[in-house]
């Protein structure tokens, strides 16, 4: 098994979610995902029905933790992970 996908999701100061994909996504922008408001959660799932089955990129990735033990973590994190496709 590989993370294909993965994606933090902060609130900002305005009470907007901030959006970063750092891992697959190919051809999903942070903005599509903004844009769509408090939809997001939908509007990402649909995005990723769309995606190859193959991901460009395969493997470990950073997540978002906390730097102390006593830091509030409010990010949301979205992973994808599937067995590695060989043919």
């Amino acid at each position: 098994m590989r993370v294909v996908f993965h994606a933090e999701h902060a609130p900002g100061a305005d009470g907007r979610m901030a959006h970063s994909i750092l891992q697959g996504g190919a051809g999903l922008a942070a903005a599509d995902v903004a844009q769509a408001g408090r939809a997001w959660p939908e509007t990402l799932a649909r995005a990723l029905e769309g995606l190859p089955a193959r991901a460009r990129s395969a493997g470990p990735t950073e997540s978002g933790m906390a730097r102390t033990l006593d830091e509030p973590v409010e990010t949301l994190a979205s992973w994808v992970i599937a067995p590695v496709k060989t043919t």
